[in-house]
């Protein structure tokens, strides 16, 4: 429940602190006296929007504090949060520091995202205004009432399929994607299989190139390297009109060997010509053997000059080394290998959809069975607590209408009433007055909140067209509301008002340099005054009487009848 509220320099409240009591507490005032202003404060706290133009003029900034009793749900949430400290009953502390360049929140004196304050708002915290009413007017949101009729239960139903039908849509666009992809790749697969065949009948290999360029050069200049190496051999070896080279150093070597008995120094080169008569007879040995291996094949030519031809224009064509031409044929070879691999795992997807789309048709129907049976209880009841609220002759009636099957399930809600009779059901968006609506939504609450209790529920402008009988029976409801939860009622009745256990007055004070907002608890003797005032603007004899006989009657009924209900 909510403790206290501190307001600092928020629109037209310079400084107010507010303390509030369990049950039913009444915001009174003159209209435009600034009760919106504690809502939108409360609001804003809790994650609302707000906005730079809210704080007060000449003030820097502006400072929202709430102080709360964490319920057991609550502090669960928190815990799951990171928040361990926080148990049920123990105070929370949230604030909201408005300045014109943006907002922080704080949650115990913590830095906290919006999005966290704006969950931790809705367990703490329902409200119940225009914006609301708004609801019973949207056929969409007609489902998610009914299912707030099942409680933990069927909520717990309605989460889990929501996750199993995000979790189909997830792979079914997976699966789509899939097969876009393929019928993207099929348009290719010709293509690069082409490619693949003709690198591979190339028989690439990664220097061949260098070697094909050697032997060409070798096959064009056979003739003349077979004339030149010839000559060279036969000049080392084979002449015949002259003594040889070989010959020759064998010659200087035998009169250098027969100098040596003469002088040893010469030894080192006798040694020499040795080493080069061996030498001059290995390479003429080579030469010999290079000849004969040397092949003259204008055919040979021809083959190689095509091979390099063919290694050229796949050069160009792949615009890349050979090298980089079998890189791509292997990054082909991945590719179609993969496509295979995705046709296999497609195949898997669509099993596993078809396993989601079973379990999902079975959860869908599973839940139409829960929602059929909530709407049958949810009739009864509501024409119960319309006619306690004076609609008496109203007949309403809930019904489930088939849809396709989506996040929310395969059947969509839609709420009918006919407020006199002889008329018609007709749908509730179409025909209901703003007062009817109010009653409504307040006979929605009361059913509502017997299955899931909210700490602490916020009624603006809920006596909307109302009075007499109706107001009365309002004010009956609320008290019955305030048994479970505490409820803030901003309110110009004073029937309602005196129904409450706590009435706080808001007034607005103006002078010549500025405005101010002002808020007091009422004690028991003021409360009678303002409320004789609330009920034609004068205090007399006859208002007060009224006063002290709306005060004793819901007293009375607090205690003997919503007690006991």
């Amino acid at each position: 429940m909510l403790k206290t509220l501190l307001i600092h320099n928020f629109v037209l409240v310079e400084k107010l602190e507010i303390s509030f009591e369990t049950g039913l507490t009444a915001l009174t005032g003159e209209t435009g006296a600034g009760k919106s202003l504690i809502i939108d404060a409360l609001q804003g706290v809790l994650g609302g929007k707000t906005s730079p133009d809210q704080i007060r003029q000449g003030a820097d900034f502006a400072y929202i504090e709430a102080v709360f009793v964490a319920p057991v749900g609550v502090a669960a949430f928190l815990q799951a949060q990171g928040f361990d400290e926080v148990s049920a009953k123990s105070l929370l502390t949230i604030s909201k520091t408005l300045h014109r360049s943006g907002s922080k929140s704080r949650l115990n004196g913590q830095l906290v995202s919006q999005n966290l304050i704006r969950e931790l708002g809705e367990l703490l915290m329902d409200s119940v205004g225009q914006h609301e009413n708004q609801v019973l007017f949207r056929e969409e949101d007609h489902l998610g009432l009914v299912d707030q009729l099942g409680g933990d239960r069927q909520a717990q139903r309605v989460q889990t399929f929501a996750a199993l039908w995000q979790k189909l849509c997830q792979l079914e666009r997976e699966r789509d994607a899939r097969i876009q992809a393929a019928r993207e790749f099929q348009l290719k697969q010709d293509f690069l299989s082409f490619q693949l065949q003709e690198i591979e009948e190339a028989e690439l290999q990664p220097d061949e190139e260098e070697d094909l360029q050697a032997e060409r050069e070798r096959l064009r200049f056979g003739e003349k390297l077979m004339t030149t190496v010839r000559t060279a051999r036969f000049a080392l070896t084979d002449q015949e009109d002259r003594p040889a080279i070989y010959e020759q150093i064998c010659s200087l070597t035998r009169q250098l060997e027969q100098m040596l008995r003469y002088d040893q120094a010469l030894a080192p080169m006798v040694q020499l010509c040795e080493t080069i008569s061996i030498q001059v007879e290995e390479l003429s040995s080579e030469l010999g053997d290079y000849a004969e291996a040397l092949e003259l094949n204008p055919q040979r030519l021809e083959e190689v000059e095509d091979r390099l031809d063919l290694l050229r224009k796949l050069k160009h064509k792949y615009n890349g080394s050979l090298a980089d031409i079998l890189a791509h044929a292997e990054s082909i070879r991945l590719e179609l290998a993969g496509m295979e691999s995705a046709q296999l795992e497609l195949a898997d997807l669509e099993a596993e959809i078809a396993l989601l789309q079973a379990e999902s048709q079975a959860q869908a129907q599973a839940l139409s069975t829960a929602r059929q049976a909530l709407v049958a209880q949810l009739t009864p009841l509501l024409e119960t607590e319309l006619k306690e609220l004076g609609m008496e002759k109203a007949r309403f009636e809930a019904e489930l209408l088939p849809s396709e099957l989506g996040a929310s399930g395969q059947e969509k809600a839609r709420f009918l009433l006919s407020s006199n009779p002889g008329e018609p059901l007709r749908p509730l968006s179409r025909i209901a007055s703003g007062g009817e609506i109010s009653r409504i939504l307040l006979a929605l609450k009361l059913i509502l909140n017997q299955n899931a209790p909210v700490a602490t529920l916020i009624f603006d402008e809920i006596d909307t067209g109302i009075s007499g009988k109706t107001a009365l029976a309002v004010s009956q409801k609320l008290a019955r509301l305030a048994q479970h939860s505490q409820i803030l009622c901003i309110t110009h009745l004073p029937v309602i008002a005196a129904a409450a256990h706590q009435q706080l007055w808001i007034e607005k004070h103006s002078d010549a340099d500025s405005t101010r907002v002002q808020i007091a608890s009422l004690p028991t003797s003021d409360r009678i005054a303002k409320l004789a005032q609330m009920g034609n603007g004068q205090i007399t004899d006859t208002t007060l009487e009224s006063a002290r006989e709306m005060v004793a009657h819901a007293q009375w009924y607090y205690h003997v009848v919503a007690r006991a209900s």
